[in-house]
Order: structure tokens, then sequence, then C-alpha cells
């Protein structure tokens, strides 16, 4: 089954189940911080739709794979053997996996992601598109400087008083 008949199933089945957060809140969430409430919900949406049920346990284990792996040389195999699986149910994801497996398996090294700095490219380019039209270099560095401090003041407030920046000419 494709992933875009997979996609118009699972839309068919949450019309009729709203849970409390959205309809692929249950989907979405960890398994292991499910309620006894929603372990049920989430079952009798799995109980409805074979292929739904599928979908659901490779993510866990694709979950599971970057949580109990280790190492690269523990994380590729598992990763590879998923890989196979998924093709059936995600195709062009799948692809785009495999074609970045040996970036996506440098996690097991650190066990750290980018997802930072490319939130922080996110907002410079929001920055930039709101600053549509500033052509003076200085002003533009000035709001991006301006909006990333507001951000860590929120953070690190201090003990006593209120934070304090200075702008500099």
């Amino acid at each position: 089954m494709s992933i875009t008949r997979l996609n118009q199933h699972w839309g068919r089945l949450f019309r009729t189940y709203q849970p409390k957060y959205g309809r692929a809140y249950l989907l979405l969430k960890n398994s292991q911080n499910l309620t006894e409430a929603e372990q049920l919900a989430l079952a009798e949406i799995l109980n409805q739709s074979p292929c739904l049920k599928i979908a659901y346990q490779m993510k866990e284990e694709f979950r599971d794979i970057y949580e109990k792996c280790e190492t690269v040389e523990s994380g590729l195999p598992r990763m590879s053997q998923w890989l196979a699986y998924a093709q059936v149910f995600y195709g062009k994801a799948a692809r785009t996996i495999r074609s970045h497996l040996a970036e996506i398996c440098n996690y097991f090294i650190n066990r750290t992601t980018s997802g930072v700095m490319e939130g922080i490219n996110n907002k410079i380019k929001l920055i930039m598109r709101l600053g549509y039209g500033i052509t003076n270099f200085d002003k533009r560095a000035l709001s991006i400087t301006s909006f990333f401090l507001l951000k860590i003041s929120k953070f690190y407030q201090p003990k006593y008083g209120r934070a304090i920046f200075i702008v500099l000419p």
C-alpha cells in the first residue's frame, strides 16, 4: 500500500475519533508516555486498520533504534533492516533516509542532532523576511542580535532584578 493510500485510510479513521490534543496525537506520542485511557483509544484505532497498525509498529521500531543503539556498528544494521521493510509503506521517505544513512547514523557517535542550529537558521531567515527592504547591514545585524538577546533573557533571568542589555554604537 502506498503512503498516499495509507494517509487516506488514516484520515477516514480519524474523522470518527477526536482525541484531546488532535487527531494524530495518539499515534505520534511516545508509546511509553500514554495513559491507560490513551492506550485503550490507540488500541481501538489500530484494531480498525491492519495497515495503520503496521505503520505504527514501524514508527515505534524506528524510535527504538535511536533509543537503544549505542554505536554506529549496532545502529547501522538495524537501520538498514528497518529501511528494507519501510520501503513498502514509506517509499520516498525510506529512499531519502537511505541516501543520507551515513550522516544520520552519526547521531550514534555523540547522540546529538543539528535541530538547535536549524532552529536558529529558521529564526534568522524569518527576521530577514520581516526586515525585507532594510538595506543597512548594521540595522539588520542589530535586529538579529536583539532578537536572540531577548530570547536568551527569557531563559537566563538574574536572581535579583532584571537583565539589562546595552547596545553599543
